[in-house]
């Protein structure tokens, strides 16, 4: 499994918060959860976390699956709040990643707001695209919707066009939670990672 998907999947259940931004300035908490996400990120913060950020990905390489995340089912902050935590999980990862410049009541809030801004950069990249095939698949709806009323229409074909239906329709939801999640990064964080975006690609083995 490359180190993307590894540091993906840990990742993952930031990619669906609709949650509002912390203003700059607050308390970070010292077992951050969703209220970190949308905090301002500094440079000097991205910095130090690019020294830190490959020993954190060798870790879970060798340990991630033994993480258990302990969330209650459909609870956003509570998964949120359990992989704030992951460091107790993983004995010694706090030590570990201190050795390295950056403990982890420092790194994770750094990590979540880097990720959230680097996933809202590779969204931005694909959203035109995106929305030029959403937009497509409109005419395309009507089209289906349109089948599903005709009596000349077989049963077996409408149900394959209710499938499909329900396939794009569930993408267009899934896009638009997504797109809203990443609306609230701030433009700074995304300025920040964007200037980093190369060093960044290279760790997470992305080309």
């Amino acid at each position: 499994m490359s180190k993307w998907l590894l540091t993906t999947v840990l990742f993952i259940c930031f990619f669906i918060y609709c949650g509002a931004p912390q203003q700059p300035g607050q308390t970070v908490p010292s077992s951050p959860g969703a209220e970190v996400a949308y905090t301002q990120l500094s440079e000097s913060e991205l910095q130090r976390l690019l020294k830190v950020l490959p020993t954190f990905i060798d870790i879970i390489e060798k340990e991630g699956k033994e993480v258990e995340l302990k969330g209650k089912p459909g609870d956003i902050m509570s998964s949120m709040q359990a992989m704030g935590m992951v460091n107790k999980q993983i004995a010694g990862l706090d030590a570990k990643l201190r050795a390295q410049g950056m403990g982890w009541n420092e790194f994770w809030p750094a990590y979540v707001k880097t990720m959230l801004a680097y996933g809202a950069l590779l969204l931005d990249s694909l959203k035109v695209e995106t929305q030029k095939e959403m937009a497509k698949n409109q005419s395309e709806i009507a089209k289906m919707e349109a089948k599903l009323n005709d009596p000349k229409v077989s049963e077996t074909e409408k149900q394959m066009i209710k499938t499909s239906l329900e396939a794009i329709k569930s993408f267009q939801n899934m896009f638009a939670q997504i797109d809203t999640v990443y609306a609230k990064v701030p433009q700074t964080n995304k300025l920040i990672v964007n200037k980093y975006k190369n060093e960044l690609d290279k760790l997470l083995d992305r080309d």
